[in-house]
């Protein structure tokens, strides 16, 4: 009787555990095609879809056409920084003048793909799903995804390096989301990888100095430290999936003829914290 009694107890346990994710990843969803549609529907949203990458493919066209990549009233002195600014470091072209030329759904497809098939071959657990749910249905999140922000490639880069621990070095290119490109600073190919993108940096030397002028006379409310911190969730994602990737695959499953170790996923190397 006494064992009868004590499994009753344990059931509603076992089944509230099993159920809660599912319906936080439920109500995360809904929230998710909610806020799209809002954002894709509504008048007051009518240029969301792409915005962000069409700001910086033109940037990217003028610099190409021999003109500047920053605007003007960035260098010449304090300006009131705006959304249709530019802020990245002059690295960055190499991103951006490709779809100049490529079709324009590649921008999302490829980041995106990336996403979605790191977190598979991680299997995070039912919570760790729920986690990345409601990271997915903040409504800044769903925002930058429409909107085409590059912050969609640096989360792939973060994805990417859930496998290969220095592929975080390109989250640099977000200098505002700078804590997560120290995700594989424990292995020595991160470094290998951090000398790489310094000798790429000097082949846009004449910029860097225009870049930091940019930077310091940005002034107005988007100006503090806070600047992305809207972004966190988003970058959370892939971190997310690490932290509660299931046992297989933390023990080293092996995926594409290579162990998946812990060592080989990388150890987090810091505190995440939070550019748009």
């Amino acid at each position: 009787m006494g064992r009868f009694s004590e499994a009753r107890l344990q059931r509603p346990t076992v089944r509230i555990g099993w159920i809660a994710p599912r319906v936080i990843i439920g109500v995360a969803f809904i929230a998710t095609v909610y806020v799209g549609a809002i954002l894709l529907t509504d008048a007051r949203f009518a240029n969301t879809l792409g915005w962000d990458l069409s700001i910086y493919r033109d940037a990217a066209q003028r610099w190409l056409s021999g003109s500047w990549f920053y605007y003007p009233e960035q260098v010449a002195g304090p300006y009131e920084l705006t959304n249709g600014h530019v802020l990245y470091p002059p690295p960055v072209l190499l991103l951006f003048v490709p779809f100049t030329v490529l079709p324009v759904i590649l921008w999302w497809l490829v980041p995106l793909t990336v996403i979605v098939w790191r977190i598979v071959a991680l299997r995070p657990s039912a919570w760790a799903w729920a986690g990345m749910a409601a990271c997915l249905a903040y409504p800044p999140t769903v925002e930058l995804t429409i909107s085409g922000n590059p912050l969609l490639w640096v989360v792939a880069a973060l994805a990417l390096a859930t496998r290969w621990p220095w592929v975080s070095v390109l989250v640099f290119a977000k200098p505002s989301l700078l804590p997560f490109a120290f995700y594989g600073v424990r292995h020595r190919s991160w470094w290998v990888a951090l000398g790489a993108c310094a000798l790429i940096s000097l082949a846009f030397l004449p910029m860097w100095s225009d870049w930091f002028t940019v930077l310091v006379n940005a002034r107005g409310r988007l100006v503090t430290l806070g600047y992305s911190a809207s972004n966190v969730p988003m970058m959370l994602i892939p971190i997310v999936a690490w932290i509660g990737r299931t046992k297989a695959t933390a023990s080293g499953r092996r995926e594409g003829g290579q162990g998946e170790t812990g060592a080989r996923d990388g150890q987090l190397g810091c505190t995440p914290r939070g550019d748009r």
